[in-house]
C-alpha cells in the first residue's frame, strides 16, 4: 500500500470517529431534552392533579355543609313538632291529675 492510501484510510477512519462522536453528542443532547420535557410534563400533570383535587375537595365540602344544614333544619322542625306534642300532652296530663285530685 502506498503511503497516500494509508493516509486516506486513516483520514476516513478519523472522519468516521468524528461522525460517531458527533452522533453520540447529539444523542445525549436529544436524551437530555427529552428528560427535561418529561420532567416538565410530570410537574404540570402533578400541578393539574393537585388543582383538580383541591377543587373537588372544595365542592365536596360545600355539598357536605349544605347537606348538614338541611339535616339540621329537618331536626329543628322535628324537635319543634315533638315539643308541641309534649306541651299538649303535658297540659292534658296536668288537667287529668287535677281532676283526679279534686274528684278524689
Amino acid at each position: 500500500m502506498a503511503f497516500d492510501e494509508i493516509a486516506g484510510i486513516s483520514a476516513a477512519e478519523e472522519s468516521v470517529r468524528l461522525n460517531i462522536a458527533e452522533a453520540q453528542a447529539e444523542a445525549k443532547k436529544i436524551v437530555a431534552q427529552a428528560e427535561l420535557a418529561g420532567k416538565t410534563d410530570v410537574a404540570e400533570a402533578r400541578k393539574k392533579a393537585a388543582d383538580e383535587l383541591a377543587a373537588r375537595r372544595a365542592e365536596a365540602h360545600t355539598a357536605a355543609e349544605k347537606e348538614a344544614h338541611e339535616i339540621y333544619l329537618k331536626a329543628e322542625n322535628k324537635k319543634a313538632v315533638l315539643r308541641a306534642k309534649a306541651e299538649s300532652r303535658r297540659e292534658k296530663a296536668a288537667k287529668l291529675i287535677a281532676e283526679r285530685i279534686m274528684n278524689g
